[in-house]
């Protein structure tokens, strides 16, 4: 993956630290929900997640018209978020990396939670 590096966002700037740090600091998921429905608004918050499903689409190489369709984005927009997915700092990469890791642990346990509960049943008969 090849990097950004003409972007222009000053991460040192105390500002962006103290967001970065605020991000980092938050211990749950219901903290990062508490915390972004204070700082963006419902909207925001909104077109931030088509874009993050817009780009793990992309991932799964989703044609743009059934992502259109998926998100309600317009393909300049998947356009643009397609050339970050690739070209971009690795933040989707890393997101959808991550993702992908938790819903299989999440079909682990529902797997096992399935299967520790037909063998407590049979125990019990």
């Amino acid at each position: 993956m090849q990097i950004n590096q003409n972007a222009s966002i000053d991460w040192a700037e105390d500002r962006k630290n103290d967001l970065v740090m605020a991000v980092v600091s938050l211990r749950n998921m219901r903290e990062v929900e508490r915390f972004l429905s204070d700082l963006l608004t419902a909207r925001e918050i909104e077109d931030c997640a088509k874009r993050l499903r817009a780009a793990v689409l992309l991932d799964q190489n989703t044609p743009y018209l059934t992502i259109q369709e998926a998100t309600g984005l317009s393909s300049s927009t998947i356009a643009n978020i397609s050339r970050i997915l690739h070209k971009g700092y690795g933040g989707f990469v890393l997101a959808i990396v991550r993702l992908t890791r938790l819903s299989s642990l999440k079909s682990e346990l529902v797997e096992k939670d399935g299967y520790l509960a037909t063998l407590l049943k049979n125990i019990s008969h």
